[in-house]
């Protein structure tokens, strides 16, 4: 019972952001909002909540003050007039931003033992499956499945746009290789062999050029961590690795022709006109976004403004397509350092728990786990993240409840060894 709000809330995310059902044309009351809102008031009256917050190990540290930081951005905005405030709009942009950590909170208040916390995980997964299966079947012209974008040169399932969609798939796909090394029947690892093929598949269907780079990378950690741990030998290790950037090549000869042919163009240094071209525009994009940047370096150019402020200087309407420059030139140097000390605390926690040889099953999920964290990290110099933070949180709210409780459990049996 204590996993049906998180469960309220993938249900939601994924019938509003994939399929398009709408309760109400209003942003602030959709189905997500709802079950977001129900399950953030279930964890206010929860025993756990007091117990979650005063963990030594919480991911709150670094989550706490990035928020102050970005409240008092919005503070910045209105003091530097660069920008006109809308109050009603300000505040929904705030609640967008705030929402996956309200998710983290959530997974990370109810989660309270084992079970729990592979319950949350394979829900996860099966939100993966079926988000590369909708999106496979709009790409094939099999069905017209709700918000899944069919365009020219690639496809995103109904996370804003291809390169988040890339994003998501580089973080989960890892998971679906550990549920491959703890599978023992032969069946349940040819399942989960398919299934990685078709998240593959569905990879580059996405044309995104960036989550290719950041999925090699992903792929990489993968195999030094778990050659590493001695999880698979040196040898084996080469073969997996060669496996599974191979995959990537068999996954594309079952894409669309305009889908490969739109990558090799992209891909193709020749066909651009300069660097510039060849980025999608993002080195002007870089460039542009340093030079405003470089005239409020501390305190940023508030909350949000970088699109209005590109507008308005370059008259260009882009966004960042660099989540660490957006935070850049909106928060500053202090957001931006804030914004990656918090991921990084999250990469060095769950590095040292990959060594952890107590508990094999736990150690090869976090293993997944950093491995994804990593190419997402690498994905987000070329991306804004929206959609898919919210299961990047959820998910990182279940491991961070295990490992807590793992942790808790080692240090009592060590405390007992002594005692002895």
């Amino acid at each position: 019972m204590k996993t049906v709000p998180i469960y309220l809330i993938l249900i939601a995310f994924w019938l509003e952001n994939v399929l398009g059902l709408r309760l109400t044309p209003w942003r602030g009351l959709s189905f997500f909002n709802v079950a977001l809102y129900f399950s953030f008031m279930a964890c206010l009256f929860s025993s756990n909540k007091i117990r979650a917050i005063n963990r030594r190990s919480n991911p709150y540290k670094y989550l706490i003050i990035l928020t102050v930081v970005m409240v008092c951005s919005v503070v910045v905005k209105w003091i530097l007039g660069q920008v006109p405030i809308e109050p009603l709009e300000e505040i929904i942009l705030f609640k967008d931003w705030l929402n996956p950590f309200l998710c983290l909170f959530i997974v990370f208040t109810l989660v309270d033992d084992e079970k729990s916390a592979l319950r949350v995980i394979y829900a996860l997964a099966i939100v993966l499956v079926a988000t590369i299966l909708a999106e496979l079947l709009v790409t094939y012209g099999l069905m017209s499945i709700g918000r899944i974008q069919v365009t020219i040169e690639g496809r995103a399932a109904g996370f804003a746009e291809a390169n988040q969609y890339a994003a998501y798939l580089v973080l989960m796909l890892p998971l679906l290789v550990s549920f491959f090394f703890l599978s023992k029947h032969p069946l349940h690892r040819f399942l989960v062999l398919g299934g990685y093929f078709v998240g593959l598949t569905a990879l580059v269907v996405t044309g995104s050029r960036g989550g290719l780079v950041s999925y090699a990378f992903s792929v990489l950690v993968l195999f030094s961590l778990l050659s590493r741990n001695r999880i698979i030998r040196m040898d084996k290790g080469v073969i997996l690795l060669a496996a599974l950037l191979l995959l990537v090549v068999a996954s594309a000869a079952l894409a669309p022709r305009q889908v490969t042919e739109g990558l090799s163009r992209k891909m193709d240094v020749r066909e651009a006109r300069d660097v510039s071209g060849f980025t999608s525009g993002r080195l002007t994009i870089l460039q542009n976004g340093l030079e405003l940047f470089v005239e409020h370096p501390f305190i940023g150019n508030g909350f949000n403004a970088f699109m209005p402020l590109v507008t308005k200087k370059y008259h260009m309407k882009f966004i960042s397509h660099n989540e660490y420059l957006g935070y850049l030139v909106n928060q500053g140097i202090l957001g931006c350092i804030f914004f990656i000390a918090l991921f990084v605390s999250i990469l060095k926690r769950f590095l040292r728990l990959t060594r952890n040889r107590f508990d094999p099953h736990w150690q090869i999920i976090y293993i997944g786990y950093v491995a994804g964290l990593a190419g997402y990290m690498v994905a987000m110099l070329a991306v804004n993240i929206t959609n898919p933070a919210v299961l990047f949180w959820m998910y990182t709210g279940a491991l961070y409840g295990a490992s807590n409780l793992k942790t808790a459990q080692m240090a009592f049996e060590a405390m007992q060894r002594n005692g002895r």
